[in-house]
């Protein structure tokens, strides 16, 4: 089957747009653009949601389009944890034993150095000393 051969519509259409968006939220994670990743996941998701209704009102279900739609479900959860696990690492880097750091957006150090010293204090008083 030739592209030129296929009835291309826009149901058909979305699809392959949601398939090209995969790539282009990976390349913002990669980047570390957070808002910009939920966005264009915002826009396929959105895409995805509309793409089979849009078909069944126009009468233009196709085979095609079933299976675009389903190459498009892979592609997106397939790559969301990992996009998701990256963004999540890159934001909450552990310092010192803990995530301190990405929670609190740069005050990380002092809090994480109070969160030791609350823990040397609790193991001291466990000891009896």
């Amino acid at each position: 089957m030739l592209l030129a051969d296929v009835d291309w519509n826009l149901p058909n259409t979305l699809s392959v747009l949601r398939l090209v968006l995969v790539p282009v939220y990976l390349w913002l994670v990669w980047r570390g653009w957070f808002l910009g990743f939920l966005v264009f996941l915002f826009l396929s998701e959105l895409l995805d949601l509309v793409d089979g209704p849009i078909a069944r009102a126009t009468n233009s279900v196709t085979d095609l389009g079933e299976r675009l739609d389903a190459w498009g479900d892979l592609a997106a959860y397939t790559t969301l944890p990992f996009a998701l696990i990256f963004l999540l690492r890159a934001k909450f880097r552990v310092t010192g034993g803990t995530v301190a750091s990405g929670l609190t957006g740069g005050e990380g150090e002092e809090v994480a150095a109070k969160l030791r010293e609350q823990s040397d204090d609790t193991k001291g008083e466990q000891n009896g000393v």
